[in-house]
């Protein structure tokens, strides 16, 4: 099933595909919550307001090949109201950085470094539908468990020897960069006759 089908399931309630999306984006959303420094019950309210609003607007979601990136980019947001909520007087740019779940105003930058870290593996989660299994098996255990899996656990779990594993690695990403290169390349001319691929 492709991500247009998937979306257009998530818009009719399916409960498969709920579900699917809660296995494959769920650790995502948290993620996002656990690294704005939200306590357990922030976290599952956040967790729950997240859903609850991916529910009301996945039929908005222009492009369905996207949308790690839209989950991880409504996530993020909802989480930042909740801060600025919190403290008016927080700036956008600052709130990354806010209060504590102490209270504490501190310079967290290790939170901006992590949010970005997950930026780039909603990315990546938005390209392993188009990787073979072995590279989202790999992609995965690399960029998207918690915490990621070293390459000796890697290796025992895959059969994959050590030293194919960065090689493996980098021919995957290879992949995925050029597929996501193809979703940012500006539409064809007319004159072209080549289709365009919608944004």
């Amino acid at each position: 099933m492709d991500r247009k089908q998937f979306c257009e399931k998530l818009a009719l309630r399916d409960e498969g595909a709920w579900r699917q999306l809660f296995d494959e984006y769920g650790r995502l959303i948290y993620s996002v919550a656990v690294r704005l420094g939200f306590d357990d019950a922030a976290r599952d309210d956040l967790f729950q307001d997240a859903c609850l609003t991916i529910l009301d607007s996945i039929d908005t979601l222009r492009d369905p090949h996207r949308l790690a990136s839209w989950i991880y980019t409504l996530t993020y947001r909802l989480g930042i109201d909740r801060i600025r909520r919190r403290n008016p007087e927080v700036s956008l740019d600052e709130a990354p950085r806010a209060e504590t779940t102490q209270g504490a105003r501190t310079v967290q930058p290790e939170i901006l470094r992590e949010l970005e870290r997950l930026e780039a593996a909603a990315q990546v989660l938005d390209a392993l539908a188009h990787l073979d299994p072995r590279c989202r098996r790999l992609l995965r255990a690399l960029y998207l468990e918690e915490p990621p899996l070293s390459y000796e656990q890697i290796s025992a779990r895959e059969g994959m020897p050590i030293g194919s594993i960065g090689p493996t690695r980098a021919r995957c990403l290879q992949r995925a960069e050029k597929w996501l290169r193809g979703l940012s390349q500006p539409p064809p001319s007319a004159s072209s006759g080549r289709s365009r691929r919608r944004q």
